[in-house]
């Protein structure tokens, strides 16, 4: 049949095995077996659509959801894509047992156009739900839960990251760029499990440190440069937090608890501080030169055990029998009771 006073617009059948539509002399579709083909007269697949820019439109009206689906036979496992109407968002997604589950959404809008992976919800040019594996990586190592792993090499405000370098911040210049933020936490929080090289900053200690392996294993403080203080190591401020510090034990180290001292502490006792007045052993307040909380030992001589000159006068030491002796003025080991030159063997 043709439309009523034009023949050639209308129904044909050139073969056997096809029916086709023309429109002006023009054929426009074919059903060929099984095959349906638009602009073309030989469709290879069940639908060929030929043309200079060929457009296929699904639509639907109002704020519906107009769907392509492809799925396995009779049985609901397949893949979908639809566009969401009234979040204007085209969502890609999979289908197991009918269940259609959501995997990539691009959202249209006005204001900001976003790719979503795991949400349907992007607020950002892409926005990722679960972790990342870029380079060698994808495909072959699972990335951490909503981490990243990278095998190549990162640039930060760089287009070109410099050969050496795992992670280039060095363009990264301006008030609002020239820095770098490194993990801060107590000593309490240090990671369980350090590796050599990890650095972070201590809050307990208000210092950058550093892991170290090896022979000498441990957390140590880096050096810092401050103010007036350029190129120094700050102090502990207690015996309970000394800087620097033995390999491992915070308590056995240096420490300043005053702007006037420094402390020696050995495993959270303090043995040993250094005032403007003196040196105290035992005492963190000396109040002489060379103030002893305790006792002193003297080592026992069978002679002399310095030279007595100018240099050594006032110098103490002991004879094998215990009398004290000191280098006099006159440069001679004097017996501090007798007044008499010291016989050192009894």
């Amino acid at each position: 049949p043709s439309r009523s006073g034009d023949l050639t617009t209308g129904l044909f059948s050139s073969t056997a095995t096809s029916v086709s539509v023309a429109i002006t002399g023009t054929e426009v579709l074919t059903v060929a077996g099984t095959r349906v083909g638009i602009g073309t007269s030989a469709p290879d697949y069940l639908m060929d659509m030929f043309a200079s820019s060929p457009t296929l439109r699904v639509r639907g009206g109002g704020n519906s959801n107009p769907t392509i689906k492809f799925t396995e036979d009779t049985a609901e496992n397949g893949s979908f894509v639809r566009y969401d109407g009234l979040n204007n968002h085209l969502v890609l997604g999979t289908i197991a047992a009918g269940v259609e589950t959501s995997a990539i959404n691009v959202l249209r809008g006005t204001s900001r156009v976003g790719i979503g992976l795991g949400t349907v919800a992007p607020l950002s040019g892409l926005d990722l739900v679960g972790g990342l594996a870029v380079g060698s990586y994808a495909g072959t190592v699972a990335a951490p839960s909503n981490g990243a792993i990278i095998s190549g090499a990162v640039g930060i405000m760089t287009s070109a990251p410099s050969s050496g370098a795992a992670l280039d911040l060095g363009s990264a210049t301006g008030a609002a760029f020239s820095s770098l933020i490194l993990p801060r936490d107590t000593t309490a929080n240090r990671p369980t499990s350090p590796v050599t090289g990890m650095i972070r900053y201590n809050t307990t200690l208000n210092s950058l440190e550093g892991y170290i392996g090896g022979s000498a294993t441990g957390w140590g403080q880096l050096q810092l440069s401050t103010g007036s203080f350029a190129g120094t190591t700050i102090l502990g401020s207690s015996a309970a937090t000394t800087s620097p510090s033995r390999s491992g034990d915070l308590t056995t180290g240096l420490f300043s608890s005053t702007a006037t001292s420094v402390s020696v502490a050995i495993t959270g006792s303090e043995r040993l501080t250094v005032t403007s007045s003196g040196v105290g052993v035992n005492t963190s307040t000396p109040a002489a030169t060379l103030d002893i909380n305790g006792y002193a030992r003297l080592k026992m001589n069978t002679s002399q055990p310095v030279a007595c000159a100018v240099g050594t006068r006032g110098s103490l030491a002991l004879t094998t029998s215990g009398r004290a002796c000191v280098c006099a003025s006159n440069d001679v080991w004097s017996d501090m009771v007798s007044g008499k030159a010291c016989n050192w063997a009894g």
